[in-house]
């Protein structure tokens, strides 16, 4: 809730940034943010997802890029 109170409430969403790979449960993705008007929002990382025997997300760990290093 407190990510949409701050990005989601406003008009900003998360997107897919390009690569997604996965293998043995493990799920890597880059992502970013887009402001309400679909222009880089200046946010954007890697999730890594790890997911049970089940197939449900177990784990998901965040890694942010600092915006001054975002092209």
């Amino acid at each position: 809730t407190r990510v949409y109170a701050m990005c989601g409430a406003k008009g900003m969403a998360f997107r897919c940034a390009g690569r997604v790979d996965g293998h043995h449960g493990a799920v890597r993705m880059d992502w970013e943010l887009l402001a309400a008007d679909g222009s880089p929002a200046g946010a954007g990382g890697t999730n890594l997802l790890l997911l049970a025997d089940d197939g449900r997300l177990q784990r998901d760990v965040q890694f942010n890029v600092p915006a001054k290093q975002l092209g």
